[in-house]
């Protein structure tokens, strides 16, 4: 496991290198990072819980 954000993104798209479509590979990382941005400010700043 990557301890830093830049050797996750490396090692990302070393695995995509073989990827059909590398544009779509490469914007799942932005996907998950906004995700998990989002969840965390409506947890911290709106009061919502999560329904787990």
């Amino acid at each position: 496991m990557p301890s830093k954000i830049a050797d996750t993104l490396f090692s990302w798209e070393e695995a995509g290198a073989g990827a059909g479509n590398k544009e779509r590979w490469r914007i799942i990382p932005s996907c998950i990072w906004w995700t998990i941005w989002k969840e965390r400010n409506d947890r911290c700043f709106e009061d919502r819980r999560s329904l787990y």
